[in-house]
């Protein structure tokens, strides 16, 4: 029987169902390991991710593949457990986007580290004159460097994929961004993911 999915985001309506997320899945070509461990409202989301924040759907599901075991890299953040309830014993990975790369660089810098960078640069600078190679050496240090460095460094933020484990596999519930309170990802993953993985009920026991 075919279901409807009806929502409101950013003012925007949509109305999907069950047969259009199976058709989108299809034209994502996922791999078939784990591509029967994606609920519907996970796909769902992503079509929003897609559609409403112009997030590509490849950018999230590489993480899949590096949880998976697909590839060996990722950019992000090493997948950690939550600790408290209502997600308590759940899981989250990041994804990452370049929509996210200002929270990366804030994240980076604090104020007067930032001083410091510019007042470097512009030593010996006649009148503090922004020329051309130091607002060059700027781009590149306030922009640039601490990208790498959080790449590098296994650190770059984003919004989560949000899975559960059973019997040794990941299943993948949801997307969830950082300032959705735990209740509100908690009763999507109730109110949506069970009907897939009965397994999950225990969670909210």
């Amino acid at each position: 029987m075919e279901g409807i999915y009806n929502l409101k985001v950013k003012g925007k309506e949509y109305s999907i169902s069950t047969n259009e997320l199976q058709l989108y899945k299809e034209s994502l070509n996922l791999n078939h390991k784990f591509s029967s461990r994606i609920s519907q409202f996970f796909l769902l989301d992503l079509y929003i991710f897609q559609n409403e924040f112009s997030i590509s759907p490849q950018e999230i599901i590489s993480e899949i593949e590096f949880l998976e075991g697909i590839t060996a890299t990722s950019k992000t953040k090493p997948h950690t457990q939550f600790n408290r309830k209502p997600l308590l014993g759940l899981w989250h990975k990041h994804f990452y986007s370049s929509q996210f790369l200002p929270t990366n660089i804030q994240n980076s810098y604090n104020r007067k580290a930032i001083a410091n960078i510019v007042d470097d640069a512009l030593e010996g600078s006649e009148n503090n004159l922004v020329t051309e190679e130091i607002a060059a050496l700027l781009s590149m240090r306030l922009t640039y460097k601490p990208l790498v460095d959080r790449i590098d460094n296994g650190k770059i933020t984003g919004e989560w994929i949000v899975f559960a484990e059973d019997n040794g596999q990941k299943y993948y519930l949801c997307l969830a961004t950082h300032n959705e309170p735990d209740e509100i990802i908690a009763r999507k993953i109730r109110n949506n993911c069970i009907r897939d993985f009965d397994f999950i009920d225990k969670y909210f026991l």
